[in-house]
């Protein structure tokens, strides 16, 4: 893993590319990088730290990366698109921020639980594209408690198709869009006694 615990300089390049098999972690001491064009590549992973940020006006996600953001991280302007089996993660409980979003059919969303009782969500600012079906993998990390949890803010989902990544936790009971929101329903697990 690299780590940038400082504001890079990219300004004398017009695109950053990370690519290979590691992960590029922008600490919460770069601040806000700027660059134009970003693109993550192979199965490279691009992530932010708390309070890190990227202002860009487009970055790519292809199939196999992974651009991950932990709680108050995100974008604040940019197209970002998540090509078909790439993935935009929202790295632990809390909120992340993006602007525009496009996603390709069988794109990935990725929400990491890390504590039961905060919900990862993931805030759009902008417009979202929808290309066809999107995916919501939800890690087997801290069991969510039971009921629906609202994975998106903005409203931007309604009329998008959603389904559950292959591998879900057994407590994942499935995934809907409802009022414009991505929500994740939550069974209970264990011993149920019906009484009648």
């Amino acid at each position: 893993m690299i780590t940038l615990n400082a504001r890079p300089r990219f300004d004398r390049t017009p695109t950053f590319t990370v690519r290979g098999s590691g992960t590029v972690l922008v600490n919460s001491v770069a601040g806000n990088i700027v660059q134009p064009t970003v693109t993550v590549m192979d199965t490279a992973t691009l992530a932010f730290a708390a309070d890190a940020s990227l202002t860009t006006s487009n970055i790519t996600v292809n199939a196999g990366a992974t651009l991950s953001f932990a709680a108050d991280a995100g974008r604040s302007e940019g197209t970002t698109t998540i090509k078909d089996g790439a993935t935009l993660e929202v790295a632990e409980s809390g909120t992340v921020s993006v602007s525009d979003l496009v996603l390709e059919a069988d794109a990935i969303l990725a929400f990491n639980f890390t504590d039961r009782k905060t919900t990862p969500v993931l805030a759009v600012t902008g417009d979202v594209t929808a290309n066809g079906r999107v995916y919501v993998k939800v890690p087997d990390a801290a069991r969510p408690v039971v009921g629906k949890h609202v994975l998106t803010f903005g409203g931007k989902f309604e009329g998008k198709e959603v389904a559950l990544a292959d591998g879900a936790p057994k407590w994942a009971e499935s995934v809907a869009v409802e009022e414009g929101e991505i929500v994740l329903t939550v069974k209970p697990m264990g011993t149920v006694i019906s009484v009648r």
